[in-house]
């Protein structure tokens, strides 16, 4: 992570399997305000092979997925889905405190609504992992 002007925060790795890492393509997102438009971030553009690799990361960590005809089956989608929520519950520093990371989305959601009211400047969530 590197900051490119006040308040800008570029990332150029994604973080998949526990570490980060070089993403499969060079394209980037621009993170822009929706308050002013002005650039406060950007982030590798993750394709699909960023997704596999964090889905293999899975399994590499000894956890069997299944596939049939359809792709990953129910079990499979249900065992990632576990996993995901599992991790919306982990506690990261937020705002002085350790929070759920769903809930932390979540007050950025309302941070942002807030923001677009003209209530408040808009700063946003970077984890450090």
């Amino acid at each position: 992570m590197t900051a490119t002007a006040p308040h800008v925060v570029t990332r150029d790795s994604i973080f998949a399997g526990g570490e980060w890492v070089s993403p499969a393509s060079s394209a980037e997102i621009i993170i822009e305000s929706p308050v002013d438009l002005s650039e406060v971030g950007r982030a590798p553009d993750a394709i699909a092979t960023d997704v596999d690799r964090a889905v293999l990361a899975i399994v590499n960590q000894g956890i069997a997925l299944e596939t049939d005809a359809n792709g990953l089956t129910a079990a499979s989608r249900k065992l990632i889905a576990d996993r995901i929520l599992e991790r919306l519950s982990t506690p990261v520093q937020y705002e002085g405190k350790r929070w759920p990371l769903g809930k932390i989305i979540q007050n950025q959601a309302r941070h942002l609504a807030v923001a677009i009211r003209g209530e408040r400047i808009y700063r946003a969530f970077a984890s450090r992992w």
